[in-house]
C-alpha cells in the first residue's frame, strides 16, 4: 500500500509497525488533524488581532476559520483514528502520541456539544435579545458612579433586561444540558468540568476553602464601604466596591510605567524583553488587554487598552505577558499539546503576583517604601472582592444549569446571600455567565492556584528573587512541557 514511516506507529517488535487487530494502526489521521488545527488556531489569532484593531473584514474571515476548525473535529473517521491510535500507542509506550490521541478524543466530544447547530442558534437568540436593549453606560455607572441612586437605577435597568431575557436564557441552558446528555454526561456541568480535567467536588472544595479563608477580609471590606456609604452595602454597590474602594492606595502606580516594571522583572531573570518575539502595543480595544499567538515561538502580540489606570496597566500587562511568554516556549506545530484555557489562565496569573514583591515595587515601580505595605494590602483586598464576585457568578451558573426551570432571579438572590452575604432583591443576573457557562470559575482557579504556585517558586527572603533560575524553572516546569503533562500535576493541584 506504500505507507511512509511517519504514517504508522513505530515499535521495536514489528519492524517499525504497530499492529492492532487486523492491521497497521495509522497515526497520520491524528497527526494531520493536529497540524491543521494548529495552523487554523494561529490564523484565527492573527485575524482576532486585526479585528480588535478595527479591521472589519477580519470578522467575516474569523467565522470561516472557526467553521473550518469545527469541521475538522466533526470528520466521521477522526474519532475512530484517535481511539485506535490511543490504544496502540499505549501498548507500545509512545506516551506523547497516546496523550495526543486522548486529548483529540476529548476535543471531538466537547466540540460536538459546543458547536451543535441548535446550541449555536440558542446562543444567537440570547445575544439578539440582549442587543435589543440599550445598555450603554449601565456597567460604567455600576462601577464608577459616586451617586448611589445612579447605581441603583443602573442595576434596576439591568434587572429589567434579566427578566426580559430569562425565558430565552432558560431555553439555552436546556439545550446545553440536552446536548451534553447526548454525549453520555449527566448534564453540561459534568461535561464542561470533565473536559477541563476537573471533578465537581474539587470545584466545590476549592470554592469553600477560599470563601472560608477570605471571609473575614470580605466582611471587613463590607463594613468599611458600608461606613463610607453611611449604610449597609447593597447589590448596586458591589462593582463600585471592586473598582473604587482600593483605588487611592493603588494610585502609586504611574501610568506608562508597566513596561519598565516588566523590564525590571526580566532583568532580574537575566532576560531582555527585546530578545523575546513579543510585541506590545497600546490600542483602543474593548477589553483591558489581549494576547495573540500568531506564530508560537516566533510572533506573539499583546494589545493593551490605552485607557487603563496606572495599576490596571501594570496588572493587565503582566497577565497578558504571562500568556505571551508561554507561547514563546510552548510546544510548536501541535494544537493538542498547547495547554487548555484553565491551565493557561493559572500560568498567566503567576506574573501579576510580582506586583506584591516589596523589592520590585521599590526598584522597578518606584513606589516609596512608606507606601509599600498599603499598596500590597490594597491589592489583596481587591483580589478578595474580585474572587467573591466570581465565585457568586460561577455558582449561579452551576445552579441555573442544575435547575433550569427555576426562577433565575431567585437563584441569583440565593447565591448572593450565601456567597456574598448581600440580599440582591433585584435579581440582575449576568448574561455572560449563561452565554459562557462556568468560564468565570477558571478565573477563581487562576487567582487561587497562581498564588500558591508563586509561593512555591520563591526561594526565601534571604535569596535573590527573581533570578535567572526563576525563568529557567518557569520554562522547563510549565511552558515547554505544554499539555504533555496534565495541568493538575504540573501546577500541583
Amino acid at each position: 500500500m506504500g505507507q511512509h514511516e511517519d504514517d504508522i506507529l513505530t515499535g521495536p517488535d514489528h519492524g517499525g509497525k504497530v499492529m492492532s487487530g487486523n492491521g497497521v494502526v495509522r497515526k497520520s489521521g491524528v497527526e494531520d488533524a493536529d497540524r491543521r488545527l494548529y495552523e487554523l488556531s494561529n490564523m484565527l489569532s492573527e485575524l482576532e488581532h486585526r479585528e480588535d484593531q478595527g479591521d472589519a473584514q477580519a470578522s467575516d474571515q474569523i467565522v470561516i476559520v472557526r467553521q473550518q476548525f469545527n469541521a475538522i473535529l466533526s470528520e466521521p473517521q477522526l474519532r475512530t483514528d484517535a481511539q485506535a491510535c490511543r490504544a496502540a500507542a499505549a501498548t507500545h509506550n509512545d506516551q506523547q502520541l497516546q496523550r495526543k490521541a486522548e486529548l483529540l478524543e476529548r476535543e471531538i466530544t466537547f466540540s460536538s456539544i459546543e458547536n451543535d447547530a441548535l446550541l449555536l442558534r440558542a446562543k444567537a437568540a440570547v445575544r439578539q435579545k440582549k442587543s435589543s436593549f440599550d445598555l450603554g453606560g449601565v456597567r460604567h455607572a455600576l462601577a464608577h458612579a459616586a451617586d448611589r441612586s445612579v447605581r441603583r437605577q443602573a442595576l434596576e435597568k439591568l434587572a429589567r433586561v434579566s427578566t426580559a431575557t430569562e425565558d430565552t436564557c432558560r431555553d439555552l441552558l436546556l439545550v446545553y444540558n440536552e446536548r451534553a446528555q447526548r454525549q453520555g454526561y449527566a448534564d453540561y456541568v459534568v461535561a464542561k468540568l470533565t473536559y477541563e480535567g476537573l471533578a465537581e467536588e474539587e470545584l466545590h472544595r476549592l470554592f469553600a476553602r477560599t470563601h472560608d479563608r477570605l471571609w473575614p477580609r470580605w466582611e471587613r471590606a463590607l463594613a468599611d464601604i458600608g461606613a463610607a456609604l453611611d449604610g449597609a452595602v447593597e447589590a448596586h454597590d458591589l462593582l463600585f466596591m471592586l473598582r473604587e474602594c482600593c483605588g487611592q492606595s493603588l494610585e502609586s502606580f504611574v501610568r506608562g510605567g508597566g513596561r519598565r516594571f516588566l523590564r525590571g522583572i526580566l532583568e532580574c531573570m537575566g532576560t531582555c524583553l527585546d530578545e523575546l518575539p513579543i510585541s506590545i502595543e497600546g490600542s483602543d480595544i474593548p477589553s483591558a488587554g489581549a494576547c495573540y499567538r500568531v506564530r508560537p515561538g516566533e510572533d506573539v502580540r499583546i494589545l493593551l487598552n490605552r485607557r487603563l489606570s496606572g495599576f490596571q496597566e501594570h496588572l493587565y500587562l503582566l497577565h497578558e505577558f504571562g500568556h505571551a511568554v508561554y507561547y514563546c516556549f510552548c510546544p510548536v506545530d501541535s494544537e493538542l499539546l498547547i495547554d487548555n484555557h484553565l491551565s493557561r489562565e493559572i500560568m498567566a496569573d503567576l506574573w501579576p503576583q510580582f506586583l506584591k514583591e516589596r523589592d520590585l515595587l521599590t526598584q522597578a515601580a518606584g513606589i516609596p517604601s512608606e507606601l509599600i505595605d498599603a499598596t500590597i494590602q490594597a491589592q489583596r483586598d481587591r483580589e478578595t472582592l474580585s474572587l467573591f464576585l466570581l465565585m457568586r457568578d460561577s455558582m449561579f451558573t452551576l445552579e441555573a444549569l442544575r435547575q433550569p426551570n427555576a426562577s433565575f432571579a431567585e437563584l441569583w438572590r440565593d447565591v448572593s446571600r450565601r456567597w456574598l452575604g448581600v440580599d440582591d432583591t433585584l435579581g440582575a443576573f449576568e448574561l455572560f455567565d449563561l452565554l459562557h457557562p462556568l468560564d468565570t470559575k477558571s478565573y477563581v482557579f487562576a487567582q487561587v492556584l497562581s498564588e500558591q504556585v508563586f509561593a512555591s517558586l520563591h526561594p526565601g527572603k534571604h535569596s535573590s528573587w527573581p533570578s535567572p533560575e526563576t525563568m529557567h524553572h518557569l520554562v522547563e516546569r510549565f511552558y515547554r512541557p505544554g499539555n504533555t503533562v496534565d495541568w493538575r500535576h504540573k501546577l500541583g493541584f
